[in-house]
């Protein structure tokens, strides 16, 4: 009998010595991952993945910038690096993927095809045996095989800013909004608005069915307004918040926005807004700036300058909306008129604050404005408000001056969604005025345009 359970001691020891050995050498494992979110071996689960993933996966900085929205996380680098094989972002190890790459049901050349590439794609990695990865994209995974050398996939060289596809929600901030949901008192449905998902404690059917209309039609007004055309279809999430508290519980997530008082934000694969004490047109004009963000990436690329990616999410989100949707050439915002004062909002009152600006001699060169970084552009300092500055000189170089700059400003951006320069210079070249013609033109566009509201 002893020698059964002494026996029996031994093979529980080398067990457990084998198993503790594997998983520590495979810290990524997908089974570890959601273990963090099991009771009991939850936090044991999370200690373990910190002390075993490499120092790259414990939170030091990224290697591309995610971009961000309004209230959006970070500024954008001026390039992205290029893509290598391997990169850590968050706790997790993905790979790029080339086009023609195919990904299939198990690690065999032979076995069926789960889905063939067109596009380069930063897919999360689940499982490696030699030159066999096992890839997760979407709620799809498979087999791919991919080269071992570190050499980056375009070369040594920086890689030109490209539009990326649609970008799945990430696992992780989905799971916390959802949480953040569930512990309200309202009921969490899981349902679409157009053709996004969307999570939401929301119960008003006419908010959600307007904001569907949103949805649905932002992405032709964005390509008549702008004439450029976004890759793929749409992979993110909405998540729509019913209380202001929630929505700022889920934003302290974010540490580029403490600081900031944002109704809405856009990163990660998601946007998020609340609807509490707002007016229905408000609602609709921050998710359709939000939605702008995530379409500004997958039409021009997520390295955009902040004035560029701020002021089109500006102008498009400031455009009048109603229940047939987004009109991109029409001013959004209303006029509110009593017998004791009239009231602004939207990009009516970014017009009069501006033309107020101009009146004083107090409005920021447009030369300065387009260098400013994220992060400066959306905390304004005194009485600037270089946001709404930026949304409205996007406006002017479309319909200022009876469409004068209309091409150019196109043309700039189609050269954009091509790898070429975002600067301001290849902006202002393409015009083909100095920036003291483009400040007077503005501020007189200005002000003849403020007049009239």
């Amino acid at each position: 009998m002893r020698t059964f359970l002494a026996l029996s001691v031994v093979v529980l020891l080398v067990g457990g010595l084998s198993g503790f050995a594997w998983i520590s050498r495979h810290p990524e494992a997908e089974w570890i991952e959601q273990a963090e979110n099991w009771p009991l071996v939850g936090p044991a689960a999370r200690a373990f993945r910190q002390k075993w993933l490499a120092p790259s996966a414990r939170g030091e900085p990224l290697a591309v910038a995610i971009p961000g929205g309004e209230e959006s996380a970070g500024s954008a680098p001026a390039v992205a690096a290029a893509p290598r094989n391997r990169r850590i972002v968050g706790s997790m190890p993905y790979e790029w993927v080339t086009p023609e790459t195919v990904m299939r049901e198990k690690p065999d050349p032979s076995a069926e095809v789960v889905e063939r590439f067109d596009m380069y794609a930063n897919l999360t990695v689940i499982e490696r045996r030699g030159e066999w990865v096992r890839l997760r994209h979407g709620e799809r995974s498979g087999w791919a095989r991919l080269p071992t050398s570190e050499e980056p996939l375009l070369g040594s060289a920086v890689a030109p800013n490209l539009p990326l596809p649609g970008q799945f929600p990430d696992a992780r901030r989905l799971a916390a909004a959802r949480r953040i949901l569930e512990a309200s008192p309202g009921v969490v449905r899981e349902r679409t608005l157009g053709p996004y998902r969307l999570w939401t404690d929301v119960e008003e059917e006419a908010l959600l069915s307007w904001l569907a209309k949103v949805a649905v039609s932002i992405d032709g007004a964005y390509r008549q307004r702008y004439r450029c055309r976004p890759i793929g279809e749409p992979a993110e999430a909405i998540i729509l918040f019913r209380r202001p508290a929630d929505y700022r519980e889920f934003q302290a997530l974010d540490s580029d926005l403490a600081g900031l008082r944002p109704a809405g934000h856009a990163g990660y694969g998601m946007v998020a807004l609340y609807t509490s004490g707002r007016q229905q047109d408000e609602v609709a004009e921050t998710l359709a700036h939000e939605l702008t963000h995530l379409l500004n990436r997958r039409a021009l690329g997520p390295a955009l300058p902040a004035w560029l990616d701020e002021g089109l999410a500006g102008d498009l989100g400031g455009s009048r909306i109603d229940g047939r949707g987004v009109h991109g050439a029409e001013l959004g915002g209303w006029v509110t008129r009593s017998e004791e004062k009239v009231t602004y909002s939207g990009t009516r009152a970014a017009l009069k604050y501006t033309g107020r600006a101009i009146a004083a001699g107090g409005l920021i060169p447009l030369e300065r404005l387009t260098a400013m970084s994220w992060r400066r552009l959306v905390s304004p300092l005194d009485d600037e408000n270089n946001h709404a500055h930026s949304a409205l000189f996007i406006r002017y170089l479309l319909d200022g001056e009876d469409g004068a700059l209309a091409a150019g400003f196109r043309g700039y951006l189609a050269s954009v969604g091509q790898g070429e320069s975002a600067s301001a210079e290849a902006l202002r070249q393409r015009l083909g005025r100095s920036w003291r013609q483009l400040d007077a033109g503005f501020q007189a566009w200005v002000t003849q345009t403020a007049m009239l509201q």
